[in-house]
């Protein structure tokens, strides 16, 4: 296990460290510079750098524009954006980000700004319903153990060791 978690590391260092540098050298990975799959690829790979929330910010400005020119995931933006505004402790937009509630046995979802018009949100760019969605997390994990809470902040969001979390900061 020890084994594996250090190649997970590794793997997450060397993602991390080549994001940044394609970010500098170029902007965001816009579908006209690689394609829609390879633009998505790398909005994944930024949307679980939870640690470094001023990249994920800079990464949700560029998405913002490349949006305004059809070139970018209206709904990938959406993920991140409320990504970004969780990891911040702000109330989010859309309703993507959710965690598991193990009192009531279900998924539900972080802070959310103004419940009352979130469908309307997430209708406009093509998302369910919140209440379809959550229905859909909790068919897809029946079964599984639900992932322990894990208090996500600027400073050890992704359960790095301290360590880590610095190397990376510095690079």
């Amino acid at each position: 296990m020890k084994e594996n978690d250090e190649r997970i590391e590794e793997t997450f260092t060397i993602n991390y460290k080549a994001a940044k540098k394609i970010i500098d050298q170029y902007g965001f990975p816009t579908y006209s510079m690689v394609g829609k799959e390879s633009s998505h690829k790398f909005w994944e790979m930024v949307q679980h750098f939870d640690h470094d929330v001023l990249l994920q910010q800079t990464v949700v400005r560029m998405m913002d524009r490349a949006i305004k020119q059809n070139d970018a995931s209206v709904i990938d933006f959406a993920y991140l954006s409320d990504r970004v505004l969780i990891n911040l402790g702000r109330e989010q937009n859309f309703g993507t980000q959710i965690k598991y509630n193990f009192t009531k046995k279900t998924y539900v979802p972080l802070k959310i700004e103004n419940i009352e018009v979130v469908n309307v949100n997430r209708a406009k760019i093509g998302l369910p319903p919140l209440k379809e969605y959550i229905a859909q997390m909790n068919a897809k994990y029946d079964g599984s153990i639900p992932p322990k809470p894990k208090k996500r902040n600027f400073h050890d969001a992704v359960g790095r060791p301290k360590h880590v979390i610095e190397r990376l900061r510095n690079n």
